[in-house]
């Protein structure tokens, strides 16, 4: 997909043929090539982080390290929205290799917002990595060590600051002291340096 992006673009919807765009609360529509087929696909550019919440250091694979953010942001002319967003940080000392990042067996205690893309068989969601223009929209990534990258998953519309502040404050407690699938489950595949790909599922 090519499409001309601005720093004024806030988000990006594709559908088909057609780009459309918003612009500082305008909306217009511009035709590009796209890739033939029926699909729909939302991709949220530049947003502005807005807290960055403790970072919960991952056991399972030594020095690298995620944290949960949040940022605010808006799809095409709907409502703003918070989004949960997962920064991944690699202190392992080789190159990270990410894939097939999802969030799995979400309960009714997070409220993923209905335009969030889902897998129907399964009810999961797949995540994309921020590009370097601020899309999300790479589903592989290579994080060298000392470096980070971040996805996200968009929430209800009706989430408050407030509420989502707790949200991730109660995603880091039982992240540190329950292994248990209580808000969701963060699945991806990684392989570090020369090292045989493995799948990773995080319960928080």
């Amino acid at each position: 997909m090519k499409a001309l992006l601005t720093k004024y673009n806030p988000y990006l919807l594709t559908m088909g043929s057609t780009v459309i765009t918003a612009k500082s609360g305008t909306f217009g529509m511009e035709n590009v090539p796209m890739p033939s087929g029926d699909f729909v696909e939302q991709l949220p550019l530049a947003i502005e982080h807005i807290s960055i919440s403790e970072a919960v250091n991952l056991e399972i694979v030594d020095n690298l390290e995620i944290t949960l953010l949040y940022c605010k942001g808006s799809f095409s002319t709907v409502e703003s929205c918070f989004f949960l967003e997962f920064n991944f940080f690699n202190n392992t000392g080789n190159v990270v290799n990410i894939l097939d990042i999802q969030l799995k067996n979400v309960t009714n205690l997070v409220r993923i917002h209905p335009r969030a893309s889902k897998n129907i068989r399964d009810d999961s969601y797949a995540l994309k990595f921020v590009n370097a223009n601020g899309a999300y929209n790479e589903r592989t990534i290579t994080i060298e060590t000392g470096s980070g990258r971040k996805t996200g998953i968009p929430l209800a519309e009706d989430y408050s600051e407030d509420e989502i502040k707790k949200l991730i404050e109660s995603l880091n407690y039982h992240k540190k002291n329950d292994g248990s699938s209580k808000y969701f489950t963060l699945k991806y595949n990684i392989m570090i340096g020369y090292n045989k790909p493995q799948d990773i599922e995080l319960k928080y």
